[in-house]
């Protein structure tokens, strides 16, 4: 079997680099470090963005100087998570799983799954409740001394991402490189 043909990505307002599967098509979304992935079975399946000026300011507010992108990390999805449909039907139930790695590059990563609630009504008003789990949504530290930030990877709003996704995420992360000072 051939091996899987890969792109790579150079972001240079960011300074960063990573690989990707050559199957998804890659759209950058004006500036400010907003990515999607495409394939043309699904559409949208996978989205990305640096968080500077959020992390920044976590940084800036917080008293306790210690473990700071563990706690935007946990704080960031918990902020994600409380997005809620249009009549509120929709909820998060809370992160299901929660797991620090370093990346194959050495770069702080966290792995969240979270859980979803959907509560649907049927014609006669009867209460069905769902619960699913969502993500997984990965932050990586790819600060330098300044400024601080972090890629997110996560796929769409409400989806459990299956294996062709979750591996795109681990291409992503795992071949970051940092390419060059920001000035």
């Amino acid at each position: 079997e051939a091996p899987e043909k890969m792109k790579t990505h150079v972001d240079q307002e960011y300074g960063f680099t990573f690989e990707y599967s050559a199957r998804y098509r890659l759209n950058v979304l004006g500036k400010g470090g907003f990515l999607d992935f495409r394939d043309e079975k699904n559409g949208l399946v996978l989205n990305a963005s640096i968080e500077d000026d959020l992390f920044r300011d976590f940084i800036r507010e917080s008293r306790n100087k210690e473990n700071l992108f563990h706690r935007f990390a946990r704080k960031r999805i918990e902020v994600m998570c409380a997005a809620d449909g249009p009549d509120g039907t929709v909820y998060c139930s809370g992160i299901k799983k929660e797991r620090n790695s370093i990346s194959s590059n050495g770069f702080p990563s966290v792995e969240f799954l979270i859980e979803m609630t959907s509560e649907h009504y049927d014609e006669d008003g009867k209460k069905t409740v769902e619960v699913t789990k969502v993500g997984p949504y990965y932050m990586v530290d790819i600060s330098r001394k300044n400024p601080p930030m972090i890629l997110l990877v996560y796929p769409p709003h409400g989806d459990l991402a299956d294996e062709s996704i979750r591996n795109l995420e681990l291409q992503i992360v795992n071949s970051l490189r940092l390419e060059q000072p920001l000035k």
